[in-house]
């Protein structure tokens, strides 16, 4: 609404360029309808078509193939449409808003969005078809985990790449406008995004498209698109679905066996089967990469904060550091013993102490976050002009804190494991994602809190002044009580953790508190 708003008061001397600029954003946000649904839509619907648990229900009925496509085509095309509404749709209704548009154009606007999701629905649905039976289902989970992950990490790369340039250059508003209508995205009018954008404008005051050019041509390829999607299920959709499911025997399943026991034969490795595991999940290195393009631009923006804002620049990349470590950190150490799933028994079985399993999992779970932490401190320390603490205050005080952010994590896990649940890396049942998604969301808001109170402990001579017990103690000794509380938090909460966490191990392998 507001920039609807700013682009009629700026260019109100100039209506032609006000109309090419508003269609030239219309088109735009039509564009990114396929973009969001994209990165998530193409997920929900292979999970609908090829993992939904109740397909062998429905294949084992009288219903007929299309019957049951069609059931699943809707609740992905619903699943999808909820993803678009408060996004686009909330576009959509600041814009009528803005033009004070009729009534009809809600109306338009909800259709838009109902055709733009049939088509990408049916789009994503027919290329799974035909691809379902080429394709395992382990490399096609791969293919799209990974390539959705790509995807964000260019829009991430872009928009942080796009926000440095604005903030250096001071662009102004009508500048930035005029850009806008210098795009001509109506010379390319047969896409589905420009018969969007004319769809939506055309009861709007100013612009003259025709139902022809609009909605015409989109409600016809929406038509095509579901028909063509309906025939190729016809004859492909349960031969996908079986092949997706069929696992061909492992030839060396005997040795592989007794790899597994000998890897558990010691806490390395124990540590090391779960450094390989985390190595080979694309979640850790697509993390890696966002944390290093948000902190290397942030890094690179601060850069000539020199003066009085050092010391809140310091103090801001130090919350930063921490508040992402406790991020990252809880992907990975939340699941640190139910990654183990089937293979919980063979610990079980082996000779290891609960004390020595408990060090080797928090081992296990803390180095994927020094490391990371440790790759982006380098980079922030690398750009010259960073304002940032001594890499001898700031690397012992990361350290120290993942060791806290390591142990919480693993002491949730290990009170409440699910051995089903395995490790954040897509491709499973909705019951176990909504596990997974409770579970992730309890341990970030644990660290998130943990996050903020080590960093007001940090900082605690920042404030000392207004608190009347410390106000009349100097700096040094502001500081150092400061610096003592974080070393007690830190070392009374690893403490804690271990003896809880040890006891609560020697019940689970003993199996006198078994996991439902």
């Amino acid at each position: 609404y507001k920039m609807t708003r700013l682009t009629r008061t700026i260019l109100a001397s100039n209506p032609e360029l006000m109309y090419t600029t508003e269609f030239n954003l219309i088109a735009g946000a039509s564009l990114g309808i396929f973009v969001l649904l994209l990165l998530a839509g193409f997920r929900v619907i292979y999970q609908n078509f090829y993992e939904s648990e109740d397909l062998f229900f429905l294949l084992a009925t009288p219903l007929s193939t299309n019957s049951i496509f069609g059931v699943k085509f809707l609740h992905s095309f619903n699943q999808n449409l909820l993803l678009l509404l408060p996004f686009t749709g909330a576009l959509w209704v600041g814009y009528g808003l803005g033009v004070e548009a009729p009534v009809v154009y809600y109306f338009i606007a909800f259709l838009t969005l109902l055709l733009a999701n049939a088509i990408f629905t049916a789009l994503a649905s027919l290329l799974l078809l035909l691809i379902s039976g080429l394709v395992s289902s382990q490399k096609m989970k791969q293919f799209l985990t990974v390539g959705s992950m790509l995807l964000v990490l260019v829009i991430v790369l872009g928009s942080q790449y796009y926000s440095s340039l604005t903030m250096r250059m001071r662009v102004e508003p009508d500048s930035l406008l005029k850009v806008v209508a210098s795009w001509n995205s109506g010379t390319t009018s047969l896409l589905p995004h420009i018969w969007i954008s004319k769809s939506l404008l055309l009861t709007i005051h100013g612009f003259a498209f025709s139902f022809v050019e609009s909605l015409l041509p989109l409600i016809l390829l929406t038509l095509v698109m579901i028909l063509a999607t309906l025939s190729l299920a016809r004859c492909s959709f349960i031969s996908g679905w079986s092949f997706s499911h069929d696992y061909a025997p492992t030839r060396h399943s005997s040795r592989k066996r007794n790899k597994v026991i000998r890897l558990f034969g010691g806490l390395g490795g124990v540590v090391k089967k779960d450094l390989l595991t985390f190595k080979r999940l694309p979640l850790v290195w697509y993390n890696l990469l966002v944390v290093l393009i948000i902190m290397g631009f942030m890094g690179f923006n601060l850069a000539s904060n020199t003066g009085a804002s050092a010391s809140f620049t310091r103090g801001l990349l130090l919350f930063m550091l921490l508040f992402i470590t406790a991020q990252m950190g809880s992907n990975l150490s939340a699941y640190a013993l139910s990654m183990e799933g089937s293979s919980w028994w063979v610990i079980q079985q082996s000779p290891l102490q609960p004390a020595a399993l408990y060090r080797a999992k928090l081992l296990s779970a803390s180095i994927p976050s020094l490391l990371n932490s440790g790759t982006v401190l380098l980079v922030l320390y690398l750009i010259p002009g960073v304002p940032m603490y001594p890499w001898y205050f700031t690397i012992p005080v990361l350290i120290l804190s993942i060791s806290l952010f390591s142990s919480l994590c693993l002491l949730l896990d290990i009170y409440g494991p699910n051995f089903e649940i395995g490790l954040p890396q897509g491709g499973s049942s909705r019951s176990h994602r909504s596990a997974r998604s409770g579970k992730t969301l309890g341990a970030m808001f644990l660290l998130t809190m943990t996050a903020g109170l080590i960093f007001a402990l940090l900082s605690f001579s920042s404030y000392a002044k207004f608190l009347p017990v410390f106000s009349t103690l100097s700096p040094a000794y502001q500081y150092t009580i400061g610096m003592v509380l974080f070393l007690l938090l830190v070392t009374g909460g690893d403490y804690i953790c271990y003896q809880m966490g040890k006891k609560q191990l020697a019940n689970l392998l003993t199996g006198k508190n078994e996991p439902e």
